[in-house]
């Protein structure tokens, strides 16, 4: 930028060569300038590090889970289980495949084994808990959903709640299953349950243990 060296006027982006006061002369009538420093922005702040508790599932990841919903289901099925009750417009399968998902982006996160049934003629009933030694993962669509803690879970557990549809998913936190158990009841839902916002939960990572 240029100034008025005689009245000190400025803020020209570059030196004047007409005003209405005449071809390269100021206001005051002077014709003498003196180039300033021009102001250089600072850069714009640096992106933050991808977060290590967002994951996407790779095809691959998407199609062991696909399979491993199919598995469950034809099992279901030959026993003569009921479908879970269809919540919105999913349907049984959907249900399950999300929620298998789910737990698959999380064992990719936390680096915990997914404790998933086996297939074929190995086909096993699936242990205690979804991940590790004693987590289990629970799934919601919505960005600011609860952690839901139902009558029938284990105090002992670590209850981790995983927020996303398929193929992404984000670790919101956790809480032990012996915390969730002191929460009041919530009958004003489909399903009565015991639930814990976001803002509650541990942040991640995980217990030693889980």
């Amino acid at each position: 930028m240029y100034r008025c060296t005689e009245c000190g006027a400025g803020g020209l982006d570059v030196k004047p060569t007409f005003s209405p006061y005449g071809i390269g002369v100021c206001r005051c009538g002077s014709k003498s300038f003196k180039e300033e420093g021009v102001y250089t922005p600072p850069p714009p702040p640096e992106p933050p590090p991808p977060s290590p508790w967002l994951y996407t599932l790779t095809d691959a990841e998407l199609d062991e889970v696909l399979k491993h919903t199919n598995s469950i289901k034809s099992y279901n099925d030959n026993k003569g289980y009921p479908d879970n009750w269809p919540i919105g417009k999913e349907t049984d399968f959907e249900l399950k495949f999300r929620g298998f998902a789910a737990e698959k982006a999380a064992s990719v996160m936390t680096g915990l084994p997914w404790r998933r049934t086996m297939f074929g003629s190995g086909f096993k009933e699936r242990k205690a808990c979804d991940i590790g030694e004693r987590t289990e993962v629970r799934n919601v669509r919505k960005e600011d959903g609860r952690l839901a803690y139902k009558t029938k879970d284990t105090p002992r557990l670590v209850y981790l709640l995983a927020v996303g549809m398929p193929p992404t998913f984000r670790l919101a936190g956790w809480l032990e299953g012996r915390e969730m158990a002191r929460m009041p009841m919530d009958y004003n839902v489909p399903f009565p349950a015991r639930f814990a916002k976001q803002t509650r939960l541990n942040p991640m990572p995980l217990p030693e243990g889980a």
